[in-house]
């Protein structure tokens, strides 16, 4: 038989969950896909989780092998990406819209996560026209 390799693995929102047994930990999941628009921060998913910062930090970073800190940055850098390739907003909107006091915070912050400006991953990912690139495009895992 013929295994043909994908040039690309697509995250769509809807099937970027990650299966936990710890009902803390998943519940903290669905609180920051659900606000990765949001400027949330750990305390934030701790409270709407009902349990002790330290205690969920804890079983996150046993469950999921990395800090909330890092699963909220890796929303946020999905949700700029979104609305990079999905919108003709501006950097400087995209970033008052998800909480960045500067368009400079933002821009640190995405290349930071993607070795890219914001600006030149949205030309990567648009053709000539502006039109993004892929008709399946939903953000791509930075990582």
């Amino acid at each position: 038989h013929i295994v043909i390799p994908p040039r690309e693995i697509v995250v769509r929102m809807s099937s970027d969950f990650l299966a936990v047994s710890n009902e803390q930990v998943a519940a903290a999941l669905r609180y920051i896909g659900e606000h990765a628009a949001d400027n949330m921060s750990i305390a934030d998913v701790a409270h709407a989780t009902g349990v002790s910062r330290s205690h969920l930090a804890r079983r996150f970073r046993d469950c999921l092998g990395c800090s909330m800190k890092d699963e909220i940055q890796r929303h946020r850098v999905l949700r700029v990406m979104a609305l990079l390739i999905e919108t003709d907003l501006s950097v400087h909107k995209i970033a008052a819209q998800l909480g960045f006091r500067h368009v400079t915070n933002l821009c640190n912050f995405f290349s930071t996560q993607t070795g890219m400006s914001p600006g030149a991953w949205r030309k990567s990912h648009r053709n000539a026209d502006g039109e993004q690139k892929s008709a399946t495009f939903e953000a791509q895992d930075p990582k």
